[in-house]
């Protein structure tokens, strides 16, 4: 008959039944870590950029692009309507304040100019004429007045001779009053002859004040004609560049029409465009970053263009160094206009941070090998994202480009 095995035994039975499967569990778990291993996407690690998650601030950002003009740019125009004769400065060329730029045919400028000098020479003969005149009627009256004056003296005698003959009955009445009568007459014939003079004088009056209105209408229509032909010279009044010069000589200039541009090159603003989508988050006043190269200008929005224009708003942008020696004319810059700012929040360097899923992930490095990671990113700056949650600061992340790795859950580094 069969006998119960010792307990010894079967228990060391047991004990090696277990260590086999335990043996054959560890070597199957090796096989599959090797096999994972060499399945596992690897990449070399100095084809990577990586940054350190950090604390500091964040600027929300609204990017723009933008051009490099001059702060102050004056614009010649043509005061009448003319030809080109000669271009003296081509564009590019630098010009001081007094120095012609181009010249215009001036001829019917001149010749309005000379046409109101004879006229206000005219006017002037004329006033000398007028005096004239009234001195020699003044001169003629005053002599009536003279002879006036001697017969109302020998008229007043006689009447009193008259008057008194009469008294005495020499003379009847009539004679008297005859004589008597001579003397009033005499005397308003004087009184005529110095009203006469003192017409004479408030006529020349008169006739002086509209001469000289006329006078002074004409010397103002004389400067004027000749602030037109100043300016049809193109004489700029500051120094600087020439950006811009009519092209052809003998072309007609209406009046008003652009003949050069000068430019300050000694200091800059920014006209930035964006996306009539953003337009309400444009305002004057709001701080603005000018990339410049590698580095970074900074400045306000100085003011927003009311009307947008095909799709597109636009928005001048007046920058702390405006003379800063790397700005140039007409360079293409980005701009990101700061709409909003956290001052000590956790921080990334921009990179590429979606997901095939929809969501951020990112890679964190962990040793020799980078997990994927959740996270969830708040405030875009010009170069860095606010991390509201997944990342710790002085986490290691990559930030260069994931897309071809990013549907692993890590990836080794070597």
């Amino acid at each position: 008959m069969d006998r119960p095995l010792e307990h010894k035994i079967v228990r060391a039975r047991r004990q090696r039944r277990a260590t086999q499967v335990l043996i054959a569990a560890a070597a199957v778990m090796l096989v599959l870590l090797l096999v994972r291993s060499l399945l596992a996407p690897s990449v070399r690690r100095n084809t990577l950029r990586t940054a350190r998650v950090e604390r500091g601030a964040v600027e929300a950002t609204l990017t723009a692009s933008g051009v490099v003009v001059p702060l102050v740019e004056h614009v010649i125009t043509s005061p009448i309507d003319t030809r080109v004769l000669r271009i003296l400065k081509l564009p590019g060329s630098s010009v001081q304040a007094g120095e012609a730029i181009v010249e215009l045919d001036v001829g019917p400028a001149q010749l309005a100019v000379e046409t109101l000098d004879d006229e206000i020479a005219l006017k002037r003969n004329e006033q000398v004429r007028i005096r004239l005149d009234l001195e020699t009627t003044l001169a003629d009256t005053a002599k009536k007045r003279s002879i006036k004056e001697l017969e109302l003296k020998s008229l007043q005698y006689a009447a009193v001779q008259s008057r008194g003959l009469f008294e005495r009955g020499i003379v009847n009445e009539d004679a008297a009053r005859k004589a008597e009568t001579d003397v009033e007459r005499a005397q308003i014939e004087l009184a005529q002859i110095v009203e006469a003079m003192a017409a004479a004088e408030r006529a020349h009056l008169v006739r002086n004040e509209g001469l000289a209105l006329e006078m002074t209408i004409l010397s103002k229509r004389r400067q004027e004609a000749a602030r037109v032909l100043q300016a049809a010279t193109t004489v700029t009044d500051r120094a600087g560049v020439l950006t811009w010069v009519v092209t052809s000589e003998g072309s007609t200039i209406r009046n008003g029409d652009m003949i050069a541009r000068v430019a300050d090159l000694t200091a800059f603003r920014v006209d930035a465009t964006v996306s009539d989508v953003h337009a309400a988050r444009v305002t004057a006043g709001m701080p603005a970053l000018v990339r410049l190269g590698d580095s970074t200008l900074t400045g306000t929005v100085h003011g927003v263009r009311p009307a947008v224009e095909n799709g597109t708003l636009a928005f001048d942008i007046a920058l702390d160094h405006p003379s800063d020696p790397r700005l140039r004319p007409n360079l293409r810059v980005d701009v990101q206009a700061v709409t909003a700012m956290k001052p000590a929040v956790l921080r990334l360097a921009r990179g590429t941070y979606d997901s095939p899923d929809g969501s951020q992930c990112a890679f964190i490095v962990r040793g020799n090998r980078a997990v994927r990671t959740h996270i969830r990113l708040g405030l875009a700056s010009f170069d860095s994202f606010e991390v509201v949650e997944g990342l710790h600061e002085g986490d290691e992340v990559i930030v260069s480009d994931t897309s071809g790795f990013m549907h692993h859950s890590e990836v080794g580094l070597r």
